[in-house]
């Protein structure tokens, strides 16, 4: 939650005065996982991007991430130009990109072959409103502060700890499910 700091946006999210909220949906379907992330409550602008952090080897993987409903980049973010306006300073995101031509777009998803952990997250809209973990600007121990997202082994093999390896779910926590997460103002 926004109000609790776990979540922080940016020019005209900031000030929109609805309930942003930030909900994720992963369900295991054999050896891959249907990644659902749900973006509610907010009045303008649309969402233009959002930018999910992977872990290592994942980006060089492309069965890491398929059957996305948007455009795939990965790269280093913020990277180069001003397609991430307030993006944290200092921060980045070594990710996927998923660009959408229509930012009335509020459900991202996507199929992997890699089971969630914990990780970043950045979104804006328009020129200028943003939203991004509170992790992202400021690393923590508190799982809180992150969202689940795929990482960076395939899960037809076994996880290597990344460093941070307190964010690594149980793995009989993938066979429930990791549904609605975060609410923010």
């Amino acid at each position: 939650m926004e109000s609790s700091g776990e979540i922080t946006t940016v020019d005209d999210y900031a000030t929109d005065s609805s309930d942003f909220a930030l909900n994720w949906l992963i369900v295991s379907n054999g050896p891959l996982f249907q990644y659902t992330y749900v973006l509610s409550g907010y009045n303008t602008p649309g969402i233009g991007l959002f930018i999910i952090s992977l872990s290592p080897g994942c980006s060089a993987d492309p069965d890491c991430i398929t059957l996305a409903n948007g455009t795939i980049a990965y790269g280093i973010y913020p990277g180069q130009g001003n397609s991430t306006p307030n993006f944290p300073a200092g921060a980045t995101i070594d990710g996927v990109k998923l660009s959408f031509g229509n930012e009335d777009t509020t459900t991202y998803s996507f199929t992997s072959d890699r089971g969630p952990v914990f990780g970043d997250f950045y979104l804006k809209g328009g020129n200028g409103p943003a939203a991004y973990n509170a992790g992202l600007a400021n690393p923590s121990n508190n799982p809180l502060d992150y969202i689940a997202r795929p990482d960076g082994a395939s899960s037809l093999t076994s996880a290597v700890p990344e460093p941070g390896g307190w964010l690594l779910l149980p793995s009989g926590a993938l066979l429930l499910v990791l549904g609605r997460r975060k609410l923010v103002d």
